[in-house]
């Protein structure tokens, strides 16, 4: 998700750096209101929870949702990853630190969602791709029956992100939505394209886009953003994939695996499609009205080279409330909302004058906000606190 600068009045804070910690703090708070007001203040009822971060080989979860939960979520997210790298290597799964922002509720989740027309948007979960960390955040609070689709579904972005610039996003969304389902079925075997009943349940109560359509929807689409809309264009971008890799016992997985090549190509999605598939978008979509008529929805079994069930290796601890707030001020930064991320900001400041962590979060913040100078002051004082 691609963060644009928003530029802010404010005065520089060069000067400040001889000023004793107090008066640092308070003209942080001056500059952050002018800067940034008005904004929603620090959920406190969110910050007086048990926040702790649990580490493991290749992700790092911060939360205040149980540890059952977040220990589950870390066991099910390395299972992913192993399998991904034993199917398309190590290569396709390395990437810088993933971090997970995991909220025990989708009430304590809604403030921290990417807006929409003004809006928190309609989703359980997003993926943030940064040059410094990957982040997933999402709510554990939905159980039953797959409650883990959507993270998987996010992950799958990072894991095909070799594709990003080529794949139209109806074929970024089917994709991850083939492998939101993986299931791991025996020591060394998995399944993936599991029938997803939701969409097969709205696609057969609802008129099918035209190809035409579904190639061009993008992410300012309003079928990509709003309510039922959105499902739409996700069920049918799903089937349309499991349609290509799946259907048939897989008959059309060689030459949609063309697709790509003729997108990196140079072709447009129209043309690497119909030359990849042999036929016309108005034969394509008679076929894929048939798949769905049918109901038969069969699902890939693989077998991989090593045990799937070994529990990884975790770490524990406990976040001191200015770490909690750095990290959700962070998140709103990302989807750049940068006006309640300033107050989580000052709130790290308040509680903690002298951490490295408050002055980061503030450099950050006067970076994104176009305040280069005022960046570099936060970011050395950060650096001279540790």
């Amino acid at each position: 998700m691609a963060l644009a600068p928003k530029t802010h009045s404010g005065r520089c804070l060069l000067s400040f750096a001889h000023l004793p910690g107090w008066i640092l703090g308070f003209s942080v708070a001056i500059w952050l209101s002018a800067s940034f007001a008005p904004a929603q203040p620090p959920s406190h009822e969110l910050l007086q929870r048990h926040w702790f971060g649990a580490r493991t080989a290749h992700f790092e979860v911060y939360s205040c949702a149980t540890t059952q939960q977040v220990t589950k979520l870390l066991e099910r997210l390395e299972q992913f990853r192993g399998v991904y790298s034993m199917l398309a290597g190590a290569q396709a799964v390395a990437s810088p630190p993933i971090v997970v922002m995991a909220f025990p509720d989708h009430k304590s989740f809604k403030p921290f969602l990417p807006l929409y027309d003004g809006k928190p948007a309609n989703m359980s979960a997003f993926f943030i791709r940064g040059s410094d960390e990957n982040m997933i955040a999402l709510s554990v609070a939905d159980s039953e029956p797959r409650a883990l689709d959507s993270i998987f579904h996010e992950y799958s972005h990072l894991l095909l992100r070799h594709n990003d610039h080529f794949w139209p996003l109806w074929l970024k969304e089917g994709m991850a939505e083939i492998y939101s389902t993986l299931e791991i079925t025996g020591p060394q075997t998995i399944r993936i394209g599991v029938p997803i009943e939701h969409h097969i349940r709205l696609l057969k109560s609802t008129r099918l886009m035209s190809l035409r359509e579904l190639f061009r929807i993008s992410r300012e689409s309003a079928d990509y953003n709003e309510g039922e809309r959105q499902g739409i264009f996700y069920s049918e971008s799903w089937l349309l994939v499991h349609y290509l890799m799946v259907a048939d016992n897989g008959a059309r997985k060689t030459r949609f695996g063309q697709l790509t090549s003729l997108l990196r190509a140079g072709q447009s999605p129209d043309q690497a499609f119909t030359n990849a598939l042999g036929m016309s978008l108005a034969a394509t979509e008679a076929q894929l009205r048939k798949y769905l008529e049918q109901g038969k929805f069969d699902s890939v079994p693989l077998s991989v080279r090593a045990e799937l069930v070994a529990k990884p290796a975790m770490a524990f601890r406990t976040l001191a409330p200015v770490e909690v707030c750095f990290r959700l001020g962070d998140l709103l930064l990302r989807i750049n909302r940068p006006e309640p991320a300033a107050q989580y900001f000052q709130e790290a400041q308040r509680l903690a004058p002298r951490s490295p962590l408050a002055a980061e979060g503030m450099g950050l913040l006067a970076a994104q906000s176009g305040k280069h100078q005022d960046a570099a002051h936060f970011l050395h004082e950060a650096l001279q606190r540790g």
